[in-house]
């Protein structure tokens, strides 16, 4: 469960709610911003806490911390992943757009 204050969310509605939002974000930043490098901002931030969680959960971290750091790590790479599929569903609406135009 997730504590947010005033009510508990289980932690897998919470998960598919915020990759829900980061899908979103994501496809709003591919289909409007022209910077590559700003569109490229939440895999990069996904990309870089997923693989510091699943290093640490090796080499820091002993035991049930290990665990943890591991779940949070593969949490990020689910997330991580929602951005991907964002990349993939904008590329092809962009590619049927195109095909469309010809």
């Amino acid at each position: 469960m997730v504590d947010l204050g005033l009510f508990k969310i289980k932690t897998e509605v919470f998960l598919v709610l915020v990759s829900v939002a980061v899908f979103f974000v994501q496809l709003l930043l591919c289909s409007k911003v022209k910077n590559l490098l700003i569109r490229l901002i939440p895999a990069m931030l996904f990309f870089i806490l997923a693989t510091c969680f699943i290093v640490l959960s090796y080499v820091y971290y002993e035991g049930w911390d290990g665990l943890g750091a591991l779940v949070l790590g593969l949490f990020f790479a689910l997330l991580l992943l929602v951005c991907a599929l964002a990349w993939v569903i904008r590329a092809v609406l962009k590619g049927i757009r195109a095909k469309r135009a010809k």
